[in-house]
């Protein structure tokens, strides 16, 4: 079964908040008790956006997100010869499943060795202006 965890995204402070080892509030280090559960979930707390962990990990072993920026190659082939593309696109969650564009996640961890977040919407947004598919 799949670990449920989150990790909140404050967008007044600009600041991603991770579980702490308490498992009832969020913060930067153990000693920031700055976001709890009820204030994620909490009717007027819309500039709080909780991100829900895939239950995958990258290429490095890091953990991914849902709002991660995730670079993958696809390989196929075109009229009889091999091609291999570069996508860089965003975790997100629809339809019961995570995707990276229109891969599934898990498809695209399963069929590239070399797949890896390399930052999240939020902080590092310019990763995906760099980059074109």
């Amino acid at each position: 079964m799949r670990e449920i965890k989150f990790r909140i995204w404050d967008k007044n402070r600009k600041a991603m908040y991770f579980l702490l080892e308490n498992k009832y509030s969020f913060g930067t280090c153990e000693q920031d008790r700055a976001v709890s559960w009820e204030d994620v979930f909490a009717e007027k707390a819309d500039f709080l956006i909780p991100l829900q962990y895939t239950g995958l990990k990258d290429k490095d072993g890091k953990e991914i997100y849902e709002g991660d920026v995730f670079e993958h190659n696809i390989q196929d082939y075109v009229d009889g010869f091999p091609r291999e593309e570069n996508h860089t696109k965003i975790v997100t969650y629809d339809n019961g499943a995570f995707w990276v564009g229109d891969y599934l996640l898990a498809d695209a961890i399963a069929n590239d060795s070399e797949a890896e977040v390399i930052g999240n919407i939020f902080e590092h947004s310019h990763l995906l202006e760099q980059r074109h598919d």
